[in-house]
C-alpha cells in the first residue's frame, strides 16, 4: 500500500469514526430517528431478500425473525421510556451495530448477484440476536421499573 493510499485509508477511517460518534451524540438526545433507520434498513433489506428468490428461500425464515422484532422496538419507541432505554449508551452501541450489520447484508446482497449465503445468514442472525437482547432489556426494565 502506498503512503497515498494509506493517507486516504485513515481520512476514511476518520470520518466514519466522526461519523459514527456525531450520529451515536445525536441519538443520545433524540433516539426516534435511529429507530426510524433501524425501520427502513430491515425493511429493505426484507424486500431485497424477498425479490431474490433463492434467498427468499433460504432466510426467509431469519428476516421474518428480525422484521418481528423490529416491529416490536417500532411499536413502541415513541414512548419516553422506551427513548429513555433506547438512548442509554450500550443499547445505543448494540442498536447502532445491528444497523450496520444489516446495512451490509443488504449491500452484500444488492452488490453482488452471488452473495455468500453464510455471511449474510451470520449479519442476519448476529442482527437479530441483538435485538433480541434489546427488547429483552426493554421488557424487563419497564416491568422492574414501572
Amino acid at each position: 500500500m502506498s503512503q497515498t493510499e494509506e493517507k486516504e485509508e485513515n481520512v476514511d477511517v476518520e470520518r466514519a469514526v466522526k461519523f459514527f460518534q456525531a450520529l451515536s451524540d445525536f441519538s443520545k438526545q433524540s433516539p426516534g430517528p435511529i429507530t426510524e433507520l433501524l425501520y427502513d434498513v430491515v425493511n429493505a433489506l426484507d424486500d431485497m431478500i424477498i425479490v431474490k428468490d433463492e434467498l427468499g428461500k433460504e432466510l426467509g425464515h431469519h428476516a421474518g425473525e428480525l422484521k418481528a422484532l423490529m416491529r416490536i422496538i417500532w411499536n413502541h419507541h415513541k414512548f419516553e421510556a422506551v427513548q429513555q432505554m433506547l438512548a442509554e449508551t450500550e443499547v445505543l452501541s448494540d442498536l447502532m451495530d445491528t444497523i450496520a450489520k444489516l446495512a451490509k447484508a443488504y449491500y452484500m446482497i444488492r452488490s453482488n448477484e452471488n452473495a455468500p449465503l453464510e455471511g449474510v445468514k451470520d449479519l442476519i442472525d448476529d442482527a437479530t440476536s441483538t435485538l433480541y437482547r434489546i427488547v429483552d432489556y426493554i421488557m424487563y426494565s419497564a416491568v422492574d421499573d414501572p
